[in-house]
This record gives C-alpha cells, structure tokens and sequence, in this order.
C-alpha cells in the first residue's frame, strides 16, 4: 500500500484491488474505471472531451446507470482539446484506512488538469477532485 503520490502506471486490464474496489485502464489507455461492490464510474477522454462516461449504482436491482458514455452530455472539463497524458492507479491509505486511488492528468495547450478518484472498499462511495 503506498501514498497517492506514486501510482503505478496501468493500461489494459491490470487491475488495482483492496477489498471489493478497484480500478483499471483500458487498453488504450484513454478510460479509466473505478468502483467497489456498489459503485461504478467511468472516466474517459474522447475527441478531447474528458467526459463522466458511465455511472452505475450497483446495489439496485437491475443496475441503474446514472450516465453513459452514449448519452454523455458534456464534458467535466470545459472546452475541448484535451489530452489524457498520464493515468496510474493503486492501493492507499485515506484517513488511515484503504481505498483505491486512480490520477489522470490531462493537458491541452497552457493547461493541465490533474484529475483524483478515491473508491472506499464496502462502501457506495466515491470521491473526486481536481487540481490546475
């Protein structure tokens, strides 16, 4: 278990796990999805839009998506021309206790966005933030 400072790098289906959370890349490396036994998200960044691209409650019977990379309706970052430059993932302690930590950084020119997801192994509970 390590500080949210050094992630390791993911792509593909390598997996980051604690508990039922987890997190992983796909194989191009442009979408990142983090999650736990109740919740899902899906973070992706498409003709340089970083978009919320799923968003599923898992505890409801079926799932309920909340958001879906089809009926996207904007992006969380505002404008276009972004660039997912770098994305990593891994096991780390918050507030002393485990949780899966997943940082992007986006880049488009004179800007970069670093972007923060935290999922809390047995809990619905997923928290983000963003630093320019």
């Amino acid at each position: 278990m390590g500080n949210a400072g050094h992630l390791q790098p993911l792509s593909g289906h390598d997996r980051v796990c604690s508990g039922d959370a987890y997190a992983f890349g796909s194989e191009d490396g442009a979408a990142w999805t983090i999650g736990t036994g109740a919740v899902e998200a899906v973070f992706a960044c498409r003709d340089g839009n970083f978009l919320l691209a799923g968003c599923r409650n898992k505890l409801t019977d079926p799932p309920k998506e909340y958001a879906s990379e089809e009926d996207a309706e904007g992006s969380l970052l505002n404008g276009r021309g972004w660039v997912l430059e770098e994305g990593g993932a891994a096991e780390i302690l918050a507030g002393g206790r485990p949780a899966i930590q997943v940082n992007l950084v986006l880049k488009r020119p004179a800007q970069t966005v670093r972007f923060h997801v935290q999922a809390y192994p047995g809990t619905p509970i997923l928290r983000f933030w963003s630093e320019v």
